[in-house]
């Protein structure tokens, strides 16, 4: 049984798609959405035209790690074509149109709602070992929605996944204090590659193989940050950017995983 996890290109966004084992799928965030400023729909665009190529119908687990609209923008498209079981959120106290949206739409359709606090255990798939390692029940909320943002990690055996958000050193210094397991073979590198994140304490918590950055080309922000990409770099952490290289697929059995790219280019 091979766990699939697809870290979709939504330009400058978050968008990870999870296919269990046990066939069950989740999304954990869906980019930019469409308004009358932007024309780019992540959701409309690239999340669920991926979904109808590859015949998934229904989206089992779906986390918004935290309420900024380049992480939950594509929602509001994608839930309105797409059944939705259960819908996790960091619960800060968030009172933009778009949230506001987001949360009505799952009120609207009955999907189940639920804060989950550090350290609950998600149970999506008998194979897998799945943990919110923050926040925690005590964390008081940040002013910075970043800090506040889930952060999940997924293990199946041997190879393991862990789901940032849009963490800056703040909640990374928390979370490497808190104790939890954080490894991760495969890191989605905290808030696209920024300065204020990757925190030094915190990759060598992790140690990971493989670092992921999501992130959108020639965007306004200057992510990924030189000095974040040397951190990777000089502990050897091979790193893969969705603005070079497209969608990034891992496919693994636990054992052993394979990486394969939407484009292909020298590192």
């Amino acid at each position: 049984p091979l766990l699939k996890v697809v870290f979709l290109d939504v330009w400058q966004g978050d968008s990870a798609l999870i296919i269990m084992p046990s066939g069950k799928v989740a999304l954990i965030d869906a980019g930019l959405g469409g308004s009358e400023y932007m024309r780019f729909d992540a959701g409309k665009m690239v999340i669920y035209p991926y979904l109808k190529k590859h015949k998934i119908r229904k989206i089992d687990y779906l986390v918004m790690t935290h309420p900024h609209s380049d992480h939950i923008g594509g929602l509001v498209y994608l839930m309105n074509k797409e059944p939705v079981r259960v819908a996790y959120d960091c619960g800060m106290p968030y009172t933009t149109q778009l949230y506001m949206n987001c949360l009505e739409i799952i009120s609207d359709k009955k999907i189940k709602y639920w804060i989950p606090y550090a350290p609950a255990k998600l149970k999506w798939d008998p194979l897998l070992k799945i943990t919110v390692v923050h926040p925690t029940k005590d964390w008081e909320y940040s002013d910075n929605p970043n800090d506040n943002s889930l952060v999940i990690r997924i293990a199946y055996k041997k190879v393991s996944f862990l789901f940032t958000g849009d963490v800056e050193d703040e909640a990374e210094y928390a979370i490497v204090q808190s104790g939890y397991n954080i490894s991760a073979t495969i890191l989605k590198v905290p808030h696209h590659g920024s300065d204020t994140s990757s925190a030094d304490e915190f990759i060598d918590a992790v140690n990971p193989e493989v670092a992921i950055i999501s992130v959108g080309k020639n965007n306004k922000f200057g992510h990924p940050s030189p000095s974040t990409i040397a951190r990777y770099r000089e502990r050897g952490i091979k790193i893969y950017r969705t603005d070079y290289y497209g969608d990034i697929t891992v496919i693994t059995d636990g054992n052993k995983y394979e990486i394969s790219t939407q484009r292909k280019i020298r590192q």
